[in-house]
């Protein structure tokens, strides 16, 4: 149990590392929204913060 938090704690890490090099804090805001999305279950804010970072993506 301890390794899957601290391998998802990594792999957070990285991912919010890559989006504020190449996003900026918008990137990051909309990966926190994902992210607060996924573990609430709440479906509109995993679909805003998805929408969002992948029109990031696209733009880049």
């Amino acid at each position: 149990m301890v390794l899957i938090q601290l391998v998802g704690a990594a792999v957070m890490f990285s991912m919010e590392q890559l989006l504020k090099s190449q996003y900026g804090v918008l990137g990051l805001l909309f990966l926190t929204l994902f992210g607060i999305g996924v573990k609430a279950r709440n479906t509109t804010c995993l679909f805003a913060g998805t929408v969002v970072l992948l029109l990031l993506m696209a733009q880049a």
